[in-house]
């Protein structure tokens, strides 16, 4: 059964991204927009839990400097099987709900 715990407005998002913390999925979460998609995805690094950020149009951690991928979200620099924990989005009536069902 897919439940819906999110709903965040379109407007919302500066710079085509917005992050907020989740009590739901006790999570911060950044929703960006890239190649005509939504996206959400955990701020905190697989790696040891650093902050993800996005700029320049790549998701980093500052950390350690890993990187991923805009679309795929599988780390581009390290020869490893890590992504940031990815949630689905649904777009409604320009209202994006966020679900724990991986994307």
């Amino acid at each position: 059964m897919k439940i819906f715990h999110e709903s965040v407005s379109v407007e919302q998002l500066t710079n085509s991204q917005f992050t907020f913390y989740s009590d739901h999925f006790k999570d911060e979460i950044l929703i960006y927009y890239y190649d005509s998609t939504y996206f959400a995805i955990s701020t905190f690094c697989p790696h040891l839990g650093g902050p993800l950020k996005l700029e320049s149009g790549k998701i980093s951690c500052h950390w350690h400097g890993w990187e991923f991928g805009m679309k795929t979200h599988k780390c581009l620099n390290r020869k490893v099987d890590l992504a940031p924990r990815m949630y689905k989005v649904n777009l409604e009536k320009n209202i994006l709900k966020i679900s724990t069902k991986k994307h």
